[in-house]
């Protein structure tokens, strides 16, 4: 059995996640990905029920919140070319609830078990969704001192008025990563991607411009954290799962007709060219790029 390469999906919830591991799943048996899966996992059941409504034409709902006792994880040998002949790593991505992530960012403290993940990981994929109900937006400092003020004492600070914003969030997130990732796995500087999901629904006007200068446009803050970490290899991804909106009836048809692994595609500066059909492009490039020490 070769050493597992954990790779570890953190994002608040509605960011994403879910989805994307149900189309990685399709997508590491699809024609011709950048990783391929050698051989199926003996459980994949949480994934593959992701994959089901995608399939179906529909979003899979939110993932319920797993026990801080370990939870469920995806297990699958991959294989890829690389440059001396084919890398093989069996890759395990546990499946760590966004509410888990949202409740550490609270509480500064991530439970003893997944803060074991994420140093056993060689990599992490940070999503954040475009148009998310619950992405919360910043104060505006100009006008956010009299508006605190004539709101009164605190009473919880976890109310919907008082909910930390996700360029904040989304900062936090990157100071667990590099206070533990891959510190178990003997990885030098371990990458990290960042997904934007949804990326299919930016207007064509800032799209055009890739995803880093989205970031900084929509996550100032955290796109100067991820710019100037010097413990974290980072690389900014758009990503849309299958290349549209179910919402929209001509879509959705026209998805259902059509052939999966014709849908869904990464996009990466610094040319931002769309891998049409492949969302394996972050794991293969966290996983190619794997120095260990």
């Amino acid at each position: 059995m070769k050493a597992s390469d954990t790779v570890v999906l953190i994002g608040a919830p509605d960011s994403g996640k879910t989805n994307y591991l149900g189309r990685l799943w399709q997508a590491l048996q699809g024609k011709a990905p950048k990783l391929r899966a050698t051989q199926h996992p003996d459980d994949i059941s949480y994934v593959s029920d992701a994959l089901s409504h995608l399939l179906q034409g529909r979003f899979a709902p939110r993932t319920e919140k797993v026990p801080d006792n370990g939870g469920r994880e995806c297990l699958v040998e991959v294989s890829w070319e690389q440059e001396g002949g084919t890398r093989e790593a069996a890759l395990v991505v546990p499946d760590v609830s966004g509410e888990i992530w949202e409740e550490a960012m609270q509480t500064n403290e991530l439970p003893d078990v997944w803060m074991a993940k994420v140093r056993q990981s060689v990599g992490a994929l940070l999503f954040v969704r475009v148009g998310s109900s619950l992405n919360k937006p910043s104060l505006n400092w100009v006008t956010a001192g009299a508006l605190l003020q004539a709101s009164g004492p605190v009473e919880d600070a976890r109310s919907e008025e008082f909910q930390i914003p996700t360029d904040v969030q989304l900062c936090e997130f990157v100071r667990f990563l590099e206070f533990a990732l891959g510190k178990d796995a003997g990885v030098e500087r371990p990458r990290v991607g960042v997904l934007i999901a949804a990326w299919d629904i930016v207007d064509e006007g800032r799209a055009e411009h890739g995803p880093t200068a989205y970031l900084r446009r929509e996550f100032p803050l955290f796109a100067s954290r991820v710019a100037y970490t010097s413990t974290l290899d980072v690389k900014v991804f758009g990503l849309s799962v299958v290349s549209g909106d179910f919402d929209d009836d001509e879509f959705r048809t026209q998805f259902l007709d059509g052939d999966i692994d014709e849908f869904g595609y990464v996009v990466a500066d610094p040319d931002a060219e769309p891998h049409r059909g492949d969302v394996t492009t972050p794991i293969h490039w966290l996983l190619d790029g794997n120095a260990r020490r």
